[in-house]
């Protein structure tokens, strides 16, 4: 059976991975299968981003059901297209392939399941051309429309005002400590740490410092004052635990629905390196900030300091 496949398969990662990235894994099966074993299922307390509720899934009974042909379909069926219908990119589409390939090959390898052909059926489906849009940054006064529609919730406030002024990942704001804040010396520790036997590291796997401005300052310290923050998690879930990530991006966007808003944490994070690479912050700092590499910065934001280079074309 598949859903045994999958078991098997979400166990023998357990060991080799981080919990993070188990649970990206997850996430993506669970998006193409649905919840087919008891490792897929999701109970959420609202519907969130990520939910398979009405969407296309791979529905067959045996792994050796997967044909090109019927993912082929599926990945087709999901992509966004001009008008208006489907679900993700063609990143994400790609992302998928990548992953049914995984799962397959290590069927075929370590399980010596039988595909037919003895061949993966994702090895004849061509990747997706992937479009390179610009990547969304808001404007001052965006950033003060969308600050002013949280300012009932005081949490979420300091939450997107973190992304947006110190180019923090949603991961990164959601597993901080109090002890990794210090607004004393204005500094935010973004680090490798093991809570309650869960190991988690940042993206790059390298440990940064962000200095917090003096904005930020404020907006933590009024944040601190009236949330009584002292010690565990630095931005608690409603039930004084680590925010699921799901949950926290459903409760924002519901709030930003309201008002019409379509911005999400990573046009928050983009917001900050925007408007440095347009202070003429060189990449380099920038990269260092957003625990980036240097190519990726060049990637998202070069085109955005061609004013310093006026001066450099005059003969």
């Amino acid at each position: 059976m598949l859903s045994d496949v999958i078991s098997q398969y979400l166990t023998s990662i357990q060991k080799r991975m981080t919990w993070k990235n188990q649970q990206k894994i997850r996430s993506v099966l669970r998006q193409i299968f649905g919840p087919i074993c008891p490792e897929l299922i999701k109970k959420l307390s609202t519907e969130t981003k990520g939910s398979t509720e009405n969407r296309p899934t791979i529905n067959v009974r045996h792994i050796q059901d997967i044909t090109s042909e019927e993912i082929d379909n599926f990945l087709t069926s999901m992509i966004k297209n001009e008008a208006g219908s489907g679900y993700i990119s063609k990143t994400t589409a790609n992302r998928y392939r990548e992953r049914i390939r995984a799962l397959i090959s290590w069927a075929m390898t370590v399980k010596k399941v039988p595909m037919p052909g003895d061949l993966n059926p994702t090895c004849s489906i061509t990747k997706f051309d992937e479009d390179e849009l610009p990547c969304r940054f808001m404007t001052l006064s965006e950033i003060r429309k969308q600050l002013l529609a949280l300012h009932n919730n005081i949490q979420l406030f300091a939450m997107v005002a973190m992304m947006i002024f110190a180019g923090l990942r949603r991961e990164e704001i959601l597993w901080l400590r109090t002890e990794d804040v210090d607004l004393k010396d204005r500094k935010i520790h973004v680090r490798n740490k093991k809570i309650n036997g869960v190991y988690w590291r940042p993206k790059n796997k390298n440990n940064r410092v962000v200095p917090i401005s003096k904005l930020l300052t404020r907006i933590l310290e009024m944040y601190v004052r009236r949330r009584n923050i002292s010690k565990g998690w630095y931005f608690p879930s409603p039930e004084g635990c680590k925010w699921d990530a799901d949950n926290f991006s459903g409760c924002l966007k519901d709030i930003n629905n309201s008002r019409e808003f379509n911005w999400t944490c990573l046009d928050f994070r983009h917001t900050f390196g925007s408007h440095l690479a347009m202070k003429n912050i060189s990449l380099y700092k920038i990269s260092k900030l957003m625990g980036n590499s240097p190519d990726i910065c060049r990637k998202h934001y070069a085109h955005l300091m061609v004013g310093e280079m006026h001066d450099d074309v005059e003969f």
